[in-house]
């Protein structure tokens, strides 16, 4: 389920995945729909076998795949049901970026937390003010809800860095600029790990084999 940043409406997709007569995995989506009054489990399981019945999918052994919300998994309690590997793999990634060590093992270190809080202020700084408009590409800024968004954050910088690094030297350069760009040293190896999780999360995607 989304819902829409500026009027509040919340929307619902279904989407199929099968296998053709060849062996061949395919994804369709087959409908989004308006989603009013309460999200809870009966809401969410009709709207879904509404869709499923119109294209006379709504069958006994289907496999539902969603995220792990309460009321998503409630509608879907009575039928066989399995997590989505990538919204897992997402949520993992999200909880680990934003955890510092501190004396925490299975935490990341306190110094690449604060690079992707740099990372978000920089990009937010170019659209602010005028630096975008001296970059080749732009930077491209965060969105929480978009997987792995970071990674566009991170390439965008990496894109830009010789023009970002020559901005932050000019007499009237923004000083909080001169200030986010002396933490550059480890962009290039968090990228790389970044990309390294995307190949993950698109070999364990439906999409990735269309």
């Amino acid at each position: 389920m989304q819902t829409h940043d500026k009027t509040n409406e919340s929307y619902i997709t279904v989407t199929v995945q099968y296998l053709d007569v060849e062996w061949n995995m395919k994804s369709a989506v087959l409908a989004t729909l308006a989603v009013e009054g309460a999200h809870t489990g009966e809401c969410i399981r009709t709207s879904v076998r509404t869709v499923l019945e119109v294209f006379g999918a709504n069958r006994p052994k289907n496999v539902y795949v969603t995220d792990n919300a309460a009321n998503i998994r409630a509608a879907f309690r009575d039928v066989m049901w399995q997590g989505c590997a990538c919204h897992n793999l997402n949520l993992v990634l999200s909880y680990g970026l934003s955890r510092a060590s501190k004396g925490d093992d299975a935490a990341i270190p306190e110094e690449i937390v604060q690079l992707i809080d740099t990372s978000k202020k920089l990009a937010t700084l170019a659209k602010r003010t005028r630096i975008n408009h001296s970059l080749e590409t732009t930077l491209k800024q965060c969105v929480p809800t978009q997987w792995n968004s970071i990674l566009l954050t991170l390439k965008s910088i990496l894109m830009n860095l010789s023009q970002l690094r020559t901005l932050s030297l000019e007499q009237n350069t923004n000083k909080h600029l001169l200030l986010l760009m002396t933490q550059y040293t480890f962009w290039k190896p968090l990228t790389k790990q970044l990309i390294a999780y995307r190949q993950t999360r698109n070999l364990l995607s439906a999409w990735w084999y269309q």
